[in-house]
C-alpha cells in the first residue's frame, strides 16, 4: 500500500528529468506503475504518445541535438530510434 503525504508546497524546476521524476510518482501513488510503461521511451529528451485507434505511435525528440532512445510498447522493446534534434516519428503498432 503506498501512502503519499504531502505537508509543504514542492517547486520543481522545469527539466526532462524532473518531468520524468514527477510522472513516475503519480502512477506510482496511484499504485499503477505497470501502466506506465505500456508506452515508454527510456531517453528522458524523447516523448512518446499512442493513437490506438490509428494504431500509430509517435516519438518525439524534444532536444536540440541527437538522441537515442528505445520504445517500449507493453513493456517489451519495440525498437531503437537513433533520433535528429527535434524529429517527430511515426511507428506502427
Amino acid at each position: 500500500d503506498h501512502e503519499v503525504k504531502i505537508t509543504e508546497p514542492i517547486a520543481f524546476t522545469y527539466s526532462p528529468q524532473n518531468c520524468r521524476i514527477l510522472l513516475r510518482a503519480i502512477y506510482y501513488a496511484a499504485h499503477k506503475e505497470e501502466e506506465m510503461k505500456k508506452y515508454y521511451v527510456t531517453n528522458v529528451d524523447t516523448e512518446v504518445a499512442a493513437y490506438e485507434k490509428t494504431k500509430k505511435i509517435v516519438v518525439i525528440n524534444n532536444s536540440k541535438e541527437p538522441k537515442t532512445t528505445e520504445l517500449y510498447v507493453e513493456g517489451v522493446l519495440k525498437c531503437r530510434l537513433d533520433m535528429d534534434p527535434m524529429e517527430m516519428r511515426w511507428i506502427d503498432m
